[in-house]
C-alpha cells in the first residue's frame, strides 16, 4: 500500500462543489485527480515546448507494410 498523508485544508465551498460535480467522484478521489493533474502539468509543458524542435523522419508507407 502506498504511503498516505492526512491533511486538513480550508477550501471555498463553491470550488469544492464544482469539482465534485465535474468528476462525479468522492472528495478524496477528486482531490487526488486534481493533484495528479498539477503534477503532470510540468511534463506537459516540457513536451509542449519541444513541439517543432525535434525532426523525426519516418517512412509511414514502410511502417504499414507489416
Amino acid at each position: 500500500m502506498e504511503k498516505v498523508r492526512k491533511i486538513t485544508v480550508q477550501l471555498p465551498e463553491e470550488l469544492v462543489d464544482a469539482a465534485l460535480k465535474s468528476t462525479g467522484e468522492s472528495l478524496t478521489e477528486t482531490l487526488r485527480m486534481g493533484l495528479k493533474l498539477i503534477a503532470a502539468r510540468q511534463a506537459y509543458d516540457y513536451f509542449l515546448n519541444m513541439r517543432g524542435k525535434i525532426k523525426i523522419d519516418i517512412d509511414y508507407k514502410k511502417l504499414r507494410e507489416d
